[in-house]
């Protein structure tokens, strides 16, 4: 069977060769075109074919030829492809991760608290709900294939200005481009963009940013201690037993926030005062079974402090929580996360006089330099804190001056033949109240 009868079958009109080439015209009106072009990508046939209703014979011709001419053009690596939106593209690169078991727990968490700061920007500290504009603009909106070099470094930019004002420091901020170079890069390969938006993109300079100096430390001194705890009494009682029970153990904050005192699995017996230590929480709430080391493991707490996480249960929970199995249970019952501490600890720093705001990791510093004063064994001080390695633990412990002026003392009586005493460490810090 001809063509032109197999198409008389298929539209039911009756068709007729017209003076165009491959341009047929019907009895009821318009025109059928049809023809073949070799694809250049491919080096195979491609056909065009479409109905045209309401074309003349002219009009479908000059169609047809500007399809061929289409079809036979090689597409501008310059031009811009269709791609989705960088939000949509980030969200389905974590969800591809989630779904094949790519990364631990912690690794997704911080890709879901990363992807807020680059795909809806990053907002001044007093625009807690972000009514504003961003002080450095998201990637949200953006396609992938309108993200070039220029649009990283720009972002850049804008990232560095809130590192030189102590806002992030710079390994914070590594660690969001290590996260965007990994979604650009996904993109490129994907999309098969011929422009690469992460090419020669250094990393922010972390040589001149000291985590911790002489006059920001990062941890307090054994009188300092008494007075903060005192403080934070006084002016934020909720959070008293939260904060004591940090610098008594130096546990991470994802580790004392998901601490359960009800349930089958509880993790505090209150008869012996083991804490079972085997669970994390993530910055944007998720809770997880799984340590941020890995393991699971439990310590005993004394009665001293077990005295005071029970005057919280007693006191401190509030009503909406009374019935979770939390012990650091918010108004809804959910856990406290450790951030919650962030402003009552800079407004104590502030009220104490201190030079710098003690951050929530600044209680694990402190606890390491507490258990090098009152003499306790370094595999006991990791055994609770959690750090698996003696040099994890020396990056975390800074010597207090009284230890110090102790030592260089000795070795002086030494080498003026007096006899060195053994003296022993600094007295214990006792619980506030």
């Amino acid at each position: 069977m001809k063509k032109t009868q197999q198409w008389k079958l298929q539209w039911g009109h009756e068709i007729a060769k017209s003076r165009y080439p491959n341009v047929f015209t019907m009895k009821n009106g318009g025109c059928l075109v049809r023809a073949r072009v070799t694809d250049p990508m491919t080096g195979k046939l491609k056909e065009i074919k479409k109905l045209l209703p309401l074309a003349t014979a002219v009009e479908a011709s000059a169609w047809l030829e500007e399809q061929k001419k289409k079809a036979k053009t090689l597409p501008d690596p310059e031009a811009p492809k269709q791609t989705p939106r960088f939000a949509a593209y980030a969200a389905s690169v974590l969800e591809r991760m989630v779904d094949r078991g790519v990364g631990t727990d912690e690794h997704l968490d911080r890709w879901k608290y990363t992807l807020i700061h680059l795909i809806e920007g990053i907002y001044a500290e007093d625009d807690e709900h972000k009514s504003g504009k961003p002080v450095v603009p998201g990637l949200g909106d953006l396609n992938l294939s309108e993200i070039r070099i220029k649009t990283v470094e720009d972002w850049k930019t804008k990232v560095a200005k809130l590192i030189k004002q102590g806002r992030y420091a710079p390994n914070t901020a590594n660690g969001w481009l290590s996260i965007l170079k990994t979604i650009l890069k996904s993109g490129r390969r994907e999309y098969e963009l011929s422009h690469n938006a992460i090419e020669d993109v250094e990393q922010f300079d972390t040589s001149k940013h000291e985590t911790h100096t002489e006059e920001d430390p990062n941890a307090l001194t054994r009188e300092q201690v008494f007075k903060f705890l005192t403080l934070m009494r006084e002016l934020y009682p909720q959070h008293y037993a939260m904060t004591m029970f940090g610098f008594a153990t130096g546990l991470r904050g994802t580790n004392i926030s998901p601490i359960r005192i009800k349930g089958p699995k509880a993790d505090i017996n209150w008869e012996t005062g083991v804490c079972y230590v085997r669970r994390g929480a993530g910055r944007l709430g998720s809770i997880y079974n799984r340590t941020k080391q890995g393991t699971r493991y439990r310590i005993t707490l004394p009665p001293s402090l077990l005295e005071v996480l029970r005057w919280h249960v007693t006191n401190q929970i509030p009503e909406g929580g009374r019935d979770s199995e939390y012990l650091f249970a918010s108004e809804v019952g959910t856990p406290r996360l450790a951030v919650v501490l962030t402003k009552p600890f800079a407004e104590v720093s502030r009220q104490m006089g201190l030079p710098f705001n003690l951050s929530v990791h600044g209680m694990r510093r402190t606890y390491n330099d507490m258990a090098l004063a009152t003499g306790t064994n370094n595999l006991v001080t990791r055994s609770i804190s959690g750090h698996l390695t003696e040099k994890m633990q020396e990056e975390y412990t800074s010597v207090w001056a009284p230890l110090q002026e102790r030592a260089i003392g000795s070795i002086m009586d030494l080498m003026a033949g007096r006899a060195v005493v053994p003296q022993p460490m600094l007295p214990i810090l006792r619980a506030v109240g």
